[in-house]
């Protein structure tokens, strides 16, 4: 486990996530030929790990935990401690 200020980043679960990310949205998806930037998103349950399509709006969510803040959903996006939701 790698220690950074402020929150702990565990390279397994990171590149586990990244994998099953670049294989359910790349590969899977049928709107294959779009990139779309995967960042912190906002519901009115609170913040979650998703994607946005700026010409339709909210295209996918991809993180199991909606996070009570900005700033935990952003911690849990940069060290890769959530959760994949496989069914956006």
């Amino acid at each position: 486990m790698t220690k950074l200020p402020g929150f702990e980043v565990n390279p397994a679960r990171l590149a586990k996530n990244i994998q099953a990310l670049i294989r359910v949205f790349l590969y899977d998806s049928p709107n294959f030929d779009r990139t779309l930037k995967i960042e912190v998103l906002s519901s009115t349950a609170g913040y979650y790990i998703g994607q946005w399509d700026y010409n339709e709006g909210p295209f996918s969510r991809l993180s199991e935990e909606v996070f009570p803040t900005k700033e935990a959903a952003e911690q849990a996006l940069t060290s890769g401690n959530f959760t994949i939701r496989f069914h956006p």
